[in-house]
C-alpha cells in the first residue's frame, strides 16, 4: 500500500521539494487516515527517528485527501483482521479491512489497544458500503460479539477469502522493514 501510494504521489507530483522522503510523506498520510491524529502521527514518526511536526503531517494530509475519496459500492465479503507492531517500547495494533473480491483495502486503522470498541469502530468505519456484507473474521472473542449485537452476518474463517487480508499485512511488514531500513541509526 505505501509503495503504491508513494507511486501515485509521485506521480501527481504533489511535493515539489525533498525535505523529507516521499516514503515518509506517505506513511504518515496512511497513518493519518488510519485513524491517528497528526499529533500522534508525528509522536509514532519521532519514535521512528524522523523529526516531523504535526503542521507539516497536517499540511501532507490535506495536499493529498482527494486520493483517498473511497467510493461506496456493494461489497459481498470484506475479511477484517487485526496485527501488532512494535515501534520503540510501545506495541500498537494495525486493524485492516479489506473487500476480498476487489482486494480493496476498506479501512484501516492503528489502536494501542484491541478489544470490543477499537473493533466496533473499525467495523463502522467498514460499512461504508451500499450494503452489509459478509464478515469474515478469524476466532477473536471481539468479533463475535461486537458483529452479533450489530446484526451483521460473519463467518469465521481462517483460510480461503480471509488470505486478502493476510497477504495485506505481508505486503506492509516487507514494505515496513524496507522503510526502516532507511531510518538513520
Amino acid at each position: 500500500m505505501l509503495y503504491y501510494l508513494t507511486r501515485i504521489l509521485k506521480k501527481k507530483g504533489l511535493f515539489k521539494r525533498e525535505r523529507r522522503s516521499t516514503e515518509i510523506r506517505a506513511l504518515a498520510i496512511v497513518l493519518y487516515f488510519s485513524g491517528l491524529s497528526f499529533r500522534d502521527v508525528s509522536k509514532l514518526l519521532k519514535a521512528m527517528g524522523f523529526k516531523v511536526s504535526y503542521e507539516a503531517v497536517r499540511k501532507w494530509y490535506h495536499r493529498c485527501k482527494d486520493i483517498f475519496n473511497v467510493e461506496r459500492k456493494r461489497r459481498r465479503y470484506v475479511a477484517i483482521d487485526e496485527t501488532v507492531i512494535k515501534v520503540g517500547k510501545k506495541f500498537y495494533y494495525v486493524w485492516v479491512a479489506v473487500d476480498v473480491e476487489r482486494m480493496e483495502v476498506i479501512s484501516a486503522r492503528i489502536s494501542r489497544r484491541k478489544g470490543n470498541l477499537e473493533c466496533l469502530e473499525m467495523i463502522m468505519d467498514s460499512l461504508r458500503c451500499k450494503n452489509k456484507p459478509i464478515f469474515l473474521v478469524d476466532r477473536a472473542p471481539w468479533y463475535k460479539e461486537v458483529l452479533s449485537r450489530r446484526g451483521l452476518k460473519y463467518e469465521i474463517r481462517t483460510r480461503g477469502k480471509r488470505n486478502a487480508v493476510e497477504s495485506w499485512f505481508f505486503q506492509v511488514e516487507e514494505e515496513g522493514e524496507e522503510l526502516l531500513q532507511k531510518v538513520p541509526s
